[in-house]
């Protein structure tokens, strides 16, 4: 319709995701638009890393103009998802909202359950920079510290019920890289655990 294209069904499938999603790209021109996204399941790390250019420079350049900038877009995505990955853990009940721009893909707010409790927070990364920055505030509460530190390649370590929140950044060209380098703060409160032996 002019310089508006109106999707009314898309469907994506992969090994890990599998999505519904319609909405519009209300300027062709200028490339903008908003999808609303429905995902039996969802590989969150490779949606955002595919929005960012985080999977390597090759990627990035090849979205540029004839200037060498980044072309110029901005899209905007209303997720949820039954089940998937994020940051390399299993998630289930994900609802978000992605904002997506050549400089940078922001998810705020997001929320999901993990390792049995709730996780709540907003993600920004910053692809003007040469490497990709993330940025992470999150809130978590009810988590199995058990499942968490089997995990972490501890199991049996220590049980409980963890709540907390952490403030963390780091950089890396795909998102557990980026976690992996991350550092930041945070406060967080084990209750009704303990630590065998």
């Amino acid at each position: 319709n002019g310089d508006r294209l109106d999707f009314r069904s898309f469907e994506l499938a992969s090994a890990v995701t599998d999505l519904k999603a319609a909405g519009a790209i209300e300027s062709l021109a200028d490339r903008r638009g908003k999808l609303m996204i429905e995902a039996e399941s969802l590989d969150l790390d490779g949606m955002i890393a595919l929005l960012s250019g985080m999977q390597g420079a090759q990627g990035a350049q090849g979205a540029q103009g004839a200037t060498g900038a980044p072309a110029a877009f901005d899209l905007t995505f209303d997720v949820t998802a039954a089940k998937g990955r994020a940051g390399g853990v299993q998630f289930d009940d994900l609802k978000a909202v992605i904002h997506a721009t050549a400089t940078a893909v922001q998810m705020e707010p997001f929320a999901f359950g993990a390792f049995g409790g709730r996780v709540d927070g907003k993600a920004r990364v910053d692809t003007s920079r040469a490497e990709p920055m993330l940025v992470l505030d999150t809130k978590f509460s009810q988590l199995d510290v058990a499942a968490v530190a089997a995990f972490a390649g501890q199991p049996g370590a220590i049980s409980g019920r963890l709540a907390g929140e952490l403030h963390v950044s780091g950089g890396g060209f795909e998102p557990t890289a980026a976690l992996g380098n991350g550092t930041g703060n945070g406060a967080l409160a084990i209750t009704d655990g303990g630590v065998p032996h």
